[in-house]
């Protein structure tokens, strides 16, 4: 399809009041990218940050009350508005949480929790990453993935396709349009040209 949503986490802390109150105010956004019209990557850049800016400005909305608003139709093999979470950590260094949490008589240090349980069909994770100075160093990223849906090749060839977008579009200019994209590597593209062709069969006229 043309409309494509992405869900993402948001902080929910819109008022001051909650700066300094313990708790947890996430909310889920559905971010909708419309690619109709086959718009070039500036016209899409231009339509994905309109977008999200409208979505940001009704982001206390409960995702819940949103879901009852769409009321779209259930299954329990797949998650109602959205199978693709994104999640942008730009908080700062992971380091650096552990000064935030200094509490008097208490030594505080980040610990990872590895939790191998995905809630969506495919979870893009991305982290500033910073140098010893603090300056930015670009950004890591994570995928996780269903295995009811994807296995270890087939997550692994979307993340190199990613990449492979990401430095077309860098290469090509935001003058390109989404249907110039080019996805597949060579040796792919050969493999979906004969490789999986089968056997020739005569056709009887």
């Amino acid at each position: 399809g043309t409309d494509i949503p992405l869900g993402t986490p948001i902080a929910g802390r819109t008022d001051d009041a909650l700066d300094d109150l313990v708790g947890f105010f996430v909310n889920t956004l559905v971010l909708r990218t419309d690619v109709s019209g086959d718009p070039t990557f500036a016209e899409l850049l231009e339509r994905v940050r309109t977008a999200d800016l409208a979505a940001y400005a009704h982001q206390d909305m409960p995702f819940e009350r949103l879901v009852e608003a769409v009321n779209p139709e259930r299954s329990l093999s797949r998650h109602p508005l959205f199978q693709t979470m994104l999640n942008l950590n730009n908080a700062g260094p992971v380091e650096a949480l552990d000064e935030i949490a200094k509490l008097p008589g208490l030594t505080v240090h980040h610990e990872p929790v590895e939790t191998h349980r995905v809630k969506f069909d495919l979870g893009f994770s991305f982290a500033e990453s910073h140098s010893t100075t603090g300056t930015p160093g670009g950004l890591r990223g994570a995928l996780q993935y269903s295995t009811d849906v994807f296995d270890r090749s087939t997550a692994e060839a979307l993340v190199q396709r990613m990449v492979k977008v990401l430095e077309w579009v860098v290469a090509s200019g935001n003058g390109s349009r989404v249907s110039e994209v080019e996805v597949l590597e060579e040796a792919e593209r050969e493999q979906i040209l004969s490789g999986w062709q089968g056997a020739s069969r005569p056709v009887r006229g």
